[in-house]
């Protein structure tokens, strides 16, 4: 963590968002998914716990999104066919800029999650919601659940 480093947490985290925005993960080739893939500490964490556990592992491929940043990516949770919490998908940065967006977001993914909730088949659950700024006028969301 660079606020760890000592850098201000402030700098830190302008920093950090500064990085969010760059498409990093944006790849052209199979050649350039793997290296990313095979790189990745969040990847080697989750195939250490698939070997230790058994918990089912997929990999997810889309579309290249260029409005897609850390902070408009949210989780939601599910539990008895309730939508009982929605966060903020990156637990690392501070968004305040988001604060005012925050009741049109909950309210969007409040609707797309009523549209979804019948076809996704378990009571218990929980989904990623992307916004997408410049789709907001047609609410906006990408989803993967």
């Amino acid at each position: 963590m660079l606020a760890a480093q000592g850098e201000d947490i402030q700098a830190a985290n302008i920093r950090y968002q500064a990085v969010a925005r760059v498409p990093t993960l944006q790849v052209t080739s199979g050649q350039e998914a793997m290296s990313l893939l095979l790189t990745s500490e969040r990847v080697f964490a989750d195939i250490h716990d698939w070997l230790k556990f058994g918990e089912p592992e997929q990999v997810v491929l889309r579309q290249w999104e260029p409005d897609l940043s850390l902070d408009f990516e949210f989780r939601a949770f599910v539990y008895v066919n309730q939508l009982t919490a929605i966060s903020q998908y990156d637990h690392y940065g501070v968004f305040p800029q988001l604060q005012a967006l925050l009741p049109r977001i909950e309210a969007q993914i409040r609707a797309k999650w009523t549209e979804l909730h019948p076809h996704v088949g378990e009571a218990t659950y929980c989904c990623d919601w992307a916004y997408l700024p410049s789709k907001a006028s047609r609410a906006g969301f990408l989803l993967d659940y």
